[in-house]
């Protein structure tokens, strides 16, 4: 899956009003990677590549398919465990049909604000986890099913 943020209404989608995210009660950090996620900029191994970094491009989590941004957070094996375990498995299944990033962000900005929150903290943990498994350390992904972004 591509997931990319090039078009912004140009292919018949309605208008993205992009400061929806900046008024978003998170911290900056957090609205920083929303927007980032939207943009297709994360540094994902898939982008690396793409990028002319030379890396390989298999999950660091699962170790089974290649990193780009709809399976790190929506396909990979442990993140589906942990949608499901936090009775989001229809929110997921949603988003992991978006062709972009901008449309996947687009489509969780159009939820419920409590479950808008509990994707947007979710998918904000889990990068930061697999930032850690990235880098050699260990991803806890369990404790992942355990938080509570109320």
């Amino acid at each position: 899956m591509r997931r990319d943020a090039s078009s912004s209404g140009s292919n018949g989608d309605e208008e993205f009003r992009w400061q929806r995210i900046w008024q978003l009660k998170f911290p900056n950090k957090v609205k920083m990677f929303i927007w980032r996620l939207a943009h297709n900029s994360l540094p994902v191994r898939r982008n690396l590549i793409v990028r002319g970094v030379k890396t390989g491009t298999i999950c660091p989590i699962c170790s089974r398919l290649d990193e780009d941004c709809g399976h790190l957070f929506f396909k990979c094996k442990r993140a589906k465990e942990c949608w499901h375990a936090l009775n989001l498995e229809h929110i997921r299944t949603g988003l992991e049909c978006c062709t972009s990033g901008h449309k996947t962000v687009m489509k969780i900005l159009k939820l419920e604000r409590q479950q808008q929150t509990k994707v947007f903290i979710w998918l904000w943990r889990w990068w930061s986890a697999r930032n850690k498994a990235n880098a050699g350390g260990r991803m806890a992904y369990r404790s992942m099913w355990k938080f509570n972004a109320n």
